[in-house]
């Protein structure tokens, strides 16, 4: 995420309610400190993308000790999409 999605063009935090929905989304837990009077200091903490995608990479055994396994499963994946009717060519699976 881009870190100005969440500030206005002088620097102030964004509300929440303002973020569009990409910044939203990217948000995993805000907090807001009250330092003194009506200053304020506001911290994003954002999800961390790469974490999910290691684990759907894991799910999907896409990793080096379970290249056999994910390959075959997304080959197999392709090859019934392919006999169910889709136009996008798939080579054949082997087994």
């Amino acid at each position: 995420m881009d870190p100005r999605d969440y500030v206005d063009a002088e620097g102030m935090p964004i509300r929440l309610h303002l973020l569009s929905d990409a910044a939203a989304s990217a948000l995993q837990s805000l907090e807001i400190d009250v330092v003194g009077g009506n200053a304020t200091r506001t911290k994003y903490k954002l999800v961390d993308r790469g974490a999910a995608v290691e684990r759907a990479m894991k799910h999907l055994g896409l990793f080096e000790r379970d290249n056999n396994q994910g390959a075959n499963a997304v080959g197999q994946l392709l090859a019934e999409i392919h006999l169910a009717g889709s136009r996008i060519p798939v080579k054949a699976v082997r087994k």
